[in-house]
């Protein structure tokens, strides 16, 4: 159980840092001001977690709408 348990935390761990690069990287390619990258980071781990939410949900049968 644990070693599967690592797995997905380390997957979770590259996702989080994937979603920082990918964000710091359309915030320098749009010329974004600097002040504003806490929020478009926080945006964007929120959607990643929103995804990861909603896929874990559907992988579990009997959750969701009756």
């Amino acid at each position: 159980m644990a070693g599967r348990c690592s797995g997905r935390s380390l997957m979770l761990a590259g996702l989080i840092v994937s979603v920082i690069g990918l964000s710091l990287a359309l915030i320098q390619t749009f010329d974004i001001p600097r002040h504003w990258t806490t929020l478009g980071i926080g945006i964007a781990l929120l959607v990643a977690g929103a995804l990861r939410a909603v896929a874990a949900s559907r992988r579990q049968p009997g959750r969701g709408a009756s």
